[in-house]
């Protein structure tokens, strides 16, 4: 299996999010988001993102000193608005 098989894009609005499992560092393109791969895991062929990581990005009663949060948060804020999402394995 090649390494473009071991990814996840999300597709909404001429924006992509890569869900990366390849082990390989992917360099985002242009309207690409690539997730780290500690926020991501494909079990059993089924790919999902750390509610957790989600939560802290979106957190609507969060302040405005986190810094990395506010940049992920304006990184995927295409996909916050999402109705229903395009999945590509």
């Amino acid at each position: 299996m090649g390494w473009k098989e071991k990814i996840t894009t999300i597709k909404n609005e001429g924006q992509e999010l890569i869900l990366n499992f390849s082990g390989k560092e992917i360099t985002a393109g242009k309207n690409q988001v690539v997730l780290p791969q500690e926020w991501v895991q494909l079990k059993n062929g089924v790919s999902s993102i750390d509610a957790f990581v989600l939560v802290y990005i979106f957190e609507y009663a969060a302040d405005d000193s986190d810094q990395e949060r506010l940049d992920w948060e304006e990184k995927l804020n295409f996909w916050k608005s999402m109705k229903r999402p395009d999945f590509q394995d």
